[in-house]
């Protein structure tokens, strides 16, 4: 298991407490994907990933690999939509500085 400090707002009101949020990552497979669908209902929103097989524009047809469907409730869906906003404005800040990319 692994802690770490967590700085966004995807972190629970008990993790922002303490400060710390112990992840165990044992489990975890990567995956690159360049795709995505989303659906959603009142009681959940779906993400789904995926990754193109060919990228051709004079294809007529677009083939996509779907790897993984993730489920959320919708309030962390929304935390995870305001965690990315926050990640791409400091993204965006660190560009119009000319400073490379950092972990944090």
């Amino acid at each position: 298991m692994a802690t770490e400090d967590t700085g966004n707002q995807a972190a629970t009101g008990e993790q922002r407490a303490t400060g710390k949020l112990r992840i165990d990552a044992s489990a975890v497979n990567t995956t690159y994907c360049n795709f995505f669908t989303t659906r959603d209902s009142p009681e959940e929103v779906v993400l789904n990933l995926g990754l193109t097989q060919h990228w051709d524009p004079k294809q007529k047809e677009l083939q996509v690999k779907m790897l993984q469907q993730v489920i959320m409730h919708p309030a962390a869906a929304r935390r995870l939509k305001d965690t990315l906003v926050q990640l791409f404005e400091r993204r965006d800040a660190r560009a119009a500085r000319g400073k490379p990319r950092s972990d944090g």
